[in-house]
């Protein structure tokens, strides 16, 4: 990455969250990348957005966030400080975002940060979105705290799985404007695990970094594959219900983590919607997108353990 834009949400210099902060920004540095930081606390950003957005006006009697921003867009009509930041976002080959989960969300500052900066007409429109969007070939990376473990967001936990947690953020704000998300950077638990935790997460922040050019990509489907009139996506789906057969050998047991790997790319490569397996890992199912179910069984053919299962797959009907 030649250029890294990093946008940071965090009140307290000596968080925990600012230390990922700060490593990533040496680290990029050091790798020879040009880093621009928006510290959004230390900067005193204002997350307000409304009139002071703008040095023009499109219309005084009635503030229509759209018109005004448009408008602006042809007119050179930002405040500075906003014209800086959407200069950092059309420049930057990684937008980076660093930030505690509160509320299951971001925290206002930030939430109020993509509020002012991507703008309509000047960052984004209709058409000019998605693979088209001023993101387009860039990539878009969250580096995250939580205060629980990650137990408690995966598929049996107290909380929303992360994946519905981050969708806003990958596909609301990254991916809409083009931008590809990586797999995130997530410091689960960061204020409980102790110091050996902190550092051991640091350590793992490092290396991601020096080897950011291989980070796995989360699932983003192109405007191709979806009906230009509704917006629906065409692809059919279909449930493959498996169990586990009783040719299940030790070597069957050797090959499940290449399988939930091989699930996992699935996912990332979109040929997946959703999947669940039992506690006991004896039976579950996989939604999978496909045109037909040849393409459904071509795609069941290639995991690790189809020969030590057995599938049952029907088409899901769909309503819009």
């Amino acid at each position: 990455m030649k250029h890294v834009s990093i946008v940071h949400a965090h009140h307290e210099p000596k968080s925990f969250c600012s230390a990922l902060k700060d490593t990533a920004q040496s680290i990029f540095e050091a790798c020879g990348a040009r880093v621009q930081v928006s510290d959004l606390y230390a900067e005193k950003f204002n997350p307000v957005s409304d009139r002071n957005n703008f040095t023009t006006v499109a219309d005084p009697d009635f503030l229509k966030q759209q018109q005004e921003e448009e408008y602006a867009t042809t007119r050179n009509g930002f405040v500075t400080e906003l014209e800086a930041e959407m200069q950092k976002i059309e420049t930057c080959d990684l937008l980076v975002v660093v930030f505690p989960l509160w509320w299951f969300g971001l925290p206002g500052i930030l939430k109020g940060w993509v509020d002012r900066v991507f703008t309509y007409k000047r960052i984004y429109e209709r058409g000019r979105w998605y693979e088209n969007g001023v993101g387009a070939g860039k990539h878009g990376l969250v580096l995250m705290t939580t205060g629980g473990p990650a137990t408690s967001y995966g598929r049996n936990g107290l909380h929303a799985s992360m994946e519905s947690i981050l969708q806003p953020i990958h596909h609301g704000i990254f991916w809409f404007n083009g931008f590809v998300p990586l797999e995130p950077f997530i410091a689960w638990g960061a204020s409980h695990v102790g110091d050996k935790g902190r550092e051991a997460y640091l350590r793992e922040l490092r290396q991601i970094i020096q080897e950011i050019d291989d980070r796995p990509v989360l699932p983003h489907l192109p405007t191709t594959e979806f009906d230009p009139e509704n917006f629906v996506d065409g692809a059919k789906r279909f449930i493959a219900r498996w169990r586990v057969t009783a040719r299940w050998t030790e070597e069957a047991n050797g090959l499940v983590p290449y399988e939930l790997s091989a699930v996992k790319e699935l996912w990332r490569a979109g040929k997946m919607a959703e999947h669940w397996m039992a506690p006991d890992r004896t039976t579950g199912w996989l939604i999978v997108r496909a045109e037909s179910l040849a393409g459904v069984e071509a795609t069941l053919a290639g995991l690790p353990l189809h020969p030590y299962l057995d599938f049952s797959v029907s088409q899901v009907e769909r309503t819009i």
